[in-house]
């Protein structure tokens, strides 16, 4: 990996629906891109915009990227929404993704 993981990431978003990010993404973990969260995986520089009305598993990235993930350099996943973001980088040695920034979101 090239950065560390946040082994203390803060709360963002407004006091009664801000949320505390995972520290790494379990495969079951649910991300629903759409109309107001957005989803962007970045492997070795090139971008996929992600989208999955009925929710997206991080299992179902790994499985669709598994050639692009296992023969990688860098990988990253972005989560971005109006009040937070979060950007986890793949560790091709245990094949998770682990939180290392995070951000206020594009509102």
């Amino acid at each position: 990996m090239k950065r560390q993981p946040l082994l203390n990431p803060k709360r963002y978003g407004c006091a009664t629906c801000g949320t505390i990010p995972d520290i790494v993404l379990d495969d079951k973990t649910i991300f629903f891109p759409g109309d107001v969260h957005i989803i962007k995986l970045k492997i070795d520089g090139i971008v996929y915009d992600l989208d999955a009305p009925d929710g997206l598993v991080i299992s179902d990235i790994n499985n669709r990227f598994s050639n692009e993930l296992a023969n990688c350099q860098f990988a990253e996943f972005h989560h971005i929404t109006p009040l937070h973001d979060e950007t986890y980088e793949y560790n091709t040695e245990d094949g998770r993704w682990y939180l290392v920034d995070q951000g206020r979101g594009y509102a």
